[in-house]
């Protein structure tokens, strides 16, 4: 069993490296995982609210750990149960909206806002028909029964804060953020790992240098999920890219949404295309023809920022639809 801290004392995370999982077990469980975010995001939007928050607190395990809702420890099931009931009672006329989201395997992140009115008390602050709008980021383990057995929260208190008390209130939420959001790397370097992975997938004009780039930003040990039908490290995951490189070298990514970041995480799907200049397992195209390649991964960072483990959800080379 191998355990990644964020801290010197804070194990939030363990991973199996060698239990295998079949490659259907990760496609079903990529499934699993993305219906259960969506009845994450439905369930708070439900007029019934009295079963609407039973059900929401229902969506996580008994044993759950959430790590961003209580400071200098990961709460637990009767903290959920508390934070939610000001969530689902205090602030009125909310919906929530997922801005986007990325799934892979037992993971998903995703982006969100939702505009409510306080009324009572919600982190401290009494207000009474006082709009505020919520925003953040959150990453979140599942099991194979659709529960949250892990969740992490960025939430953007600074911006709740200073809607409700002004400039005293961002700098409060900014001290808040603080203490609950992300030890472990700054939600900047996430973002710029992210930025140096792009950069490296789409090094076209350095060819010889494309391999090392993407080399720098992946552990050693790296634990890669979803490639095969068993957990592979960092040789297979360079193999799969050059594979990709030599049928289409000109392969330029890009972001389809803003990334995610925080807990020493971070989350984004990308878009590539290129053109085909020599024959790829299973692509029938001709040579010239432009081809795609797309996905999402999800990847946890040491604390010099390389990537210690993956979940990637991926799809095959193919002929782009122009």
């Amino acid at each position: 069993m191998q355990s990644f801290y964020l801290g010197a004392s804070l194990a939030i995370f363990s991973v199996n490296a060698a239990s295998a999982a079949t490659c259907d077990e990760f496609t079903k469980m990529t499934a699993t995982a993305a219906a259960a975010m969506s009845t994450e995001v439905a369930t708070p939007n439900r007029s019934d609210r009295k079963n609407a928050y039973a059900d929401y607190v229902g969506l996580f395990d008994k044993k759950a750990r959430v790590h961003g809702l209580v400071p200098n420890k990961a709460a637990g099931i009767a903290d959920v149960k508390e934070h939610y009931r000001a969530v689902f009672f205090d602030l009125g006329g909310g919906v929530l909206v997922e801005d986007s989201r990325v799934v892979a395997g037992e993971m998903t992140a995703h982006r969100y806002h939702s505009m409510t009115m306080l009324n009572g008390v919600f982190d401290g602050v009494e207000a009474k028909d006082k709009p505020v709008i919520l925003r953040g980021q959150t990453f979140f383990r599942f099991n194979e029964d659709g529960r949250i057995i892990e969740r992490w929260s960025n939430h953007d208190h600074a911006y709740r804060m200073g809607q409700l008390l002004g400039d005293k209130g961002r700098e409060e939420g900014a001290e808040l953020a603080a203490v609950l959001n992300s030890p472990g790397l700054t939600e900047q370097q996430g973002y710029e790992f992210v930025d140096r992975f792009v950069s490296a997938f789409s090094m076209a004009e350095a060819p010889q240098a494309r391999g090392a780039a993407m080399s720098e930003l992946l552990n050693d040990d790296l634990v890669l999920h979803g490639l095969g039908c068993a957990p592979v490290g960092k040789d297979a995951m360079l193999a799969h890219l050059q594979e990709l490189w030599s049928s289409a070298p000109d392969l330029f990514m890009t972001l389809a949404d803003p990334p995610m970041s925080g807990w020493s995480m971070v989350a984004f799907k990308w878009r590539s295309k290129g053109s085909l200049r020599a024959p790829h397992a299973g692509l029938a195209a001709e040579p010239g023809a432009t081809v795609s390649w797309n996905g999402e991964l999800i990847a946890r960072l040491n604390d010099k920022g390389k990537a210690v483990v993956i979940w990637f959800n991926d799809g095959v080379l193919k002929e782009a639809m122009e």
